[in-house]
């Protein structure tokens, strides 16, 4: 029997929290705010917390809670230079910090090495980014059938240009699941 991650759960309460409270739409206007050092902090800020978010939390209720467009917007806004500027500036930074994430761990010393293999880091069998089970019905190991019913059920097939009818919540747990909305 598998332990509940206490720490995972508590990490995705405080996140959804954050999201709920507006939390990344006040870290959005402060970047806008023209010291350069708060700023950055902030946009370190932000890619830490979006990075947790990504890994922990849900996919169909991380997607869509972001504000992260207002930031864009900010970056193509006509109005005011140095506004667009720092937006930007936040932007290639939060590419930077997610870049960096991407990179597997390379430890610095030998006994880094091993501990980080007596853990089960490099294995796999180690404590897994992804804990929490997004979506009860969809597993890594579906077969054929099962996968070719969820497609099914998510109407892109049968109505492909109406958008708005696709279920897009199960659209999003099946991307996650192949690995391509990581």
């Amino acid at each position: 029997m598998e332990r509940v991650d206490l720490m995972g759960c508590y990490h995705a309460l405080l996140l959804t929290c954050l999201l709920k409270a507006g939390f990344f739409t006040s870290l959005v206007e402060v970047v806008k705010l023209p010291d350069q050092h708060i700023a950055v902090m902030t946009a370190v800020l932000m890619g830490q917390l979006l990075h947790m978010a990504n890994s922990i939390l849900p996919p169909e209720y991380f997607c869509f809670s972001l504000k992260l467009p207002d930031l864009i917007a900010a970056a193509m806004s006509p109005d005011e230079q140095g506004e667009r500027n720092r937006a930007s500036e936040v932007i290639n930074c939060l590419d930077r910090i997610h870049q960096m994430k991407k990179q597997p761990v390379k430890p610095s010393s030998l006994y880094l090495k091993l501990t980080l293999e007596q853990a089960g880091y490099f294995s796999g069998k180690g404590r897994s980014h992804n804990n929490l089970m997004h979506n009860v019905h969809i597993s890594n190991e579906m077969d054929d059938l099962t996968l070719q019913s969820h497609i099914r059920d998510t109407l892109v097939l049968t109505n492909p240009r109406e958008y708005p009818s696709w279920d897009w919540n199960l659209i999003l747990s099946l991307l996650h699941v192949s690995g391509h909305c990581q």
